[in-house]
């Protein structure tokens, strides 16, 4: 498990559809031990545009579907018997998600996204629950 601090910019139509842009930092890695070897490895950033199309259900609810692009760098440090061994990558592709928002005054809400991101030979899973400003 991986934990970050997410950021989003985004505009909604008076509609249902909008986009959107995140960036996000990784402040926490996962840390395994296999053997003698000890692995810690995380999400470094990620970066992403999604377009977004959202559905009121009642007064201050609605869900949201979204789909985009991502660019999210990766790292792995492994320490065997002293000797230390650094990887990274970035990696990019479709992400997906959808999720929740609870209105709680005209320009304040609450939401909860589930998002995976692709990438060639991983996908990344990600849960956030967020604060959102409207202006």
């Amino acid at each position: 498990d991986n934990y970050g601090i997410q950021a989003r910019l985004g505009y909604q139509s008076s509609g249902i559809l909008g986009a959107e842009v995140e960036g996000s930092i990784g402040i926490s890695d996962d840390e395994d031990t296999v053997g003698a070897t000890t692995i810690e490895s995380g999400a470094e950033y990620s970066v992403g545009a999604f377009a977004r199309a959202k559905l009121p259900l009642a007064k201050g609810f609605s869900i949201h579907a979204r789909g985009g692009y991502h660019l999210t760098g990766v790292s792995a440090e492994s320490e065997t018997a002293g000797v230390t061994t650094e990887v990274s990558d970035d990696l990019d592709g479709f992400a997906y998600g959808a999720g929740a928002e609870y209105a709680f005054s005209p320009r304040s809400a609450i939401r909860l996204d589930y998002t995976r991101y692709e990438a060639d030979n991983i996908d990344l899973d990600a849960i956030s629950v967020g604060y959102t400003r409207m202006f």
